[in-house]
């Protein structure tokens, strides 16, 4: 079940030291840029609408050089599948700022209950993880075909079958992708 245990912010920040949790910690960046560094050497750049995912016991640094400010929070199991630390962009902008938002507010909240809003916030941000990152993770094919479709979504004469067939690749494999 998805727990949240803590929600934070950030005001304008430039270097966080090294640290871990024992949760997933949820990092989504309300303004800046800053760069994530790991124990084992990789980096995770990130801006303003990013969210980071860092997975349990993951000893980390934030750096900044202009400053960034974020809301933070830490997520007990989340119903997800990864195992590695991964950066999202919330593509529409608003959808995950708003439940991180919510999530911020209920926590800090003296409400009877408050734990079943921020279970179910805590739902629909690892949801909205996985949705996001799974948009990013298209071979250069589907990304192609992608395109395609949106540079001829208006055209009454485009039909996607015969672009597909254009490409250099196997019609079905294309279609499975």
């Amino acid at each position: 079940m998805n727990t949240i245990f803590f929600v934070g912010e950030h005001s304008r920040t430039f270097d966080v030291q090294w640290h871990y949790h024992d949760e997933w910690e949820f990092v989504y960046c309300t303004g800046g840029t800053g760069i994530f560094h790991f124990e084992n050497g990789s980096t995770i750049t990130y801006s303003e609408g990013d969210v980071v995912a860092i997975p349990p016991k993951e000893i980390h640094s934030n750096n900044s050089q202009e400053g960034f400010t974020n809301i933070h929070m830490r997520i007990e199991d989340p119903s997800f599948p990864y195992r590695n630390a991964f950066r999202v962009a919330d593509d529409t902008g608003r959808h995950m700022k708003n439940a991180f938002n919510e999530a911020k507010v209920y926590f800090m909240a003296d409400i009877k209950h408050r734990e079943l809003v921020l279970a179910a916030l805590a739902e629909l941000i690892c949801s909205y993880m996985m949705v996001f990152r799974s948009n990013n993770e298209f071979s250069k094919s589907v990304d192609q075909i992608r395109a395609m479709i949106f540079n001829n979504y208006s055209r009454s004469d485009f039909a996607l079958d015969e672009a597909i067939r254009e490409l250099p690749f196997h019609y079905d494999y294309l279609r499975k992708l």
